[in-house]
């Protein structure tokens, strides 16, 4: 199953997702939204899995294609942790070129332990040179 992005409109304005009859709106969505597509409808929309995880919850609902875009962009993630801020960036490129960069603002280093819950096994150059 392929997946694309939520792009930023030229004019602004909101983009939404829509039920399967393409006028009620289901819910808001935001620049960079990460989407599950199922396919591409006629007249320009693409069939979403919203909630692919959690069958309760999942459903198939629909975006202009011209809202979307295949590349994600830059994600910043603010961390408020008491001691003094933080951040972690994630860079758009996917795979081995996805870069994971923090930013610790606080006066004590950070060590792996204190990034368990946000750490990536995955990226093992996630701590690199902390």
């Amino acid at each position: 199953m392929a997946h694309s992005f939520v792009a930023f409109r030229d004019d602004g304005g909101k983009t939404y997702l829509y039920k399967a009859d393409k006028k009620k709106k289901f819910r808001q969505v935001l620049w960079g939204d990460f989407l599950k597509i199922d396919g591409e409808e006629p007249g320009g929309w693409l069939r979403i899995i919203w909630a692919p995880n959690d069958p309760e919850k999942r459903e198939t609902v629909y975006i202009r294609k011209e809202d979307t875009v295949d590349r994600r962009p830059l994600e910043i993630i603010f961390l408020d942790v008491g001691q003094g801020d933080g951040a972690v960036m994630i860079s758009p490129e996917t795979g081995a070129n996805e870069r994971i960069t923090v930013i610790d603002a606080g006066g004590q280093r950070v060590g792996k332990a204190d990034l368990s819950g946000i750490a990536r096994p995955d990226k093992p150059e996630f701590l690199q040179g902390r």
